[in-house]
């Protein structure tokens, strides 16, 4: 299964010209946020499976062939879970910039939501979970991925071999594959993360981000997570630049069996 994710920025052309290359790359998932309130509800092979009224949720079109579980929205309105066929759990996520909020612990609130939510599903549905979207946080953001809250490591040996406490259970760490990609400096990398800003301490951030359980994991298709620096013919990168007409964000991408 392929899956596409990426922040718009309320641009319809953009939702259209996502759509067309997930047609021509045969992509089985399309997650969108911002997305304008001006939408298709159906693109060609594509039909919208998960729609909001607010244009910060997480959309989700799916390719007509796919076969779907009941697709669910959760009750926080930060995230949206798609339950696939292959027995796979989606978490599609759109945390809310610190930047704009009084509490700087906002975005916590928003991942604890999402922490005591993914146990849930896991127990009704799949063991198999990913997480996916717009994070507004950096890969290494203590409020979003630390042991305390989803409980993110970057290291393979660590993700195989340790686990950890929430609300006194046991649990398994999620993996994420973008530290990998931000310091693998290949011929083909043209930007080393999704996102430009200037902070002081770094200014590029993985902002877009891709995490897996044990069990997903496990059914990932190794190297498959990716950014995409272009759809069809259309650059979004130019000279190590993100094409802001575009979008600020770039699209994020992964396969998994």
């Amino acid at each position: 299964m392929k899956i596409i994710f990426w922040n718009v920025c309320k641009k319809d052309s953009n939702v259209k010209l996502l759509l067309k290359h997930a047609k021509k790359h045969n992509i089985d998932i399309v997650l969108v946020c911002e997305m304008p309130l001006d939408h298709d509800d159906n693109y060609e092979d594509y039909e919208l499976v998960i729609q909001s009224e607010k244009f910060n949720d997480v959309f989700a079109y799916k390719r007509k062939s796919i076969n779907l579980s009941s697709p669910c929205k959760d009750n926080t309105g930060y995230s949206t879970f798609i339950l696939d066929s292959k027995k796979l759990n989606i978490f599609a996520v759109h945390f809310n910039s610190k930047t704009y909020q009084e509490n700087e612990h906002y975005s916590r609130d928003q991942v604890n939501d999402l922490t005591r939510f993914v146990p849930q599903i896991e127990k009704d549905y799949s063991s198999r979970s990913v997480v996916i979207g717009d994070f507004n946080a950096n890969i290494l953001d203590s409020d979003i991925f630390s042991k305390e809250t989803l409980g993110v490591t970057y290291f393979k040996k660590y993700f195989k071999k340790c686990k950890y406490k929430f609300n006194e259970k046991e649990k398994d760490f999620f993996y994420s594959p973008s530290l990998d990609t931000y310091c693998n400096k290949n011929s083909s990398r043209q930007t080393p993360a999704t996102y430009y800003y200037d902070s002081g301490l770094y200014k590029w951030a993985f902002i877009d981000n891709l995490l897996l359980n044990f069990d997903a994991y496990k059914k990932y298709v190794k190297n498959s997570f990716k950014i995409v620096y272009s759809l069809c013919d259309t650059q979004l990168v130019s000279n190590g630049k993100i094409l802001n007409q575009y979008s600020d964000h770039l699209p994020i991408y992964f396969e998994i069996r």
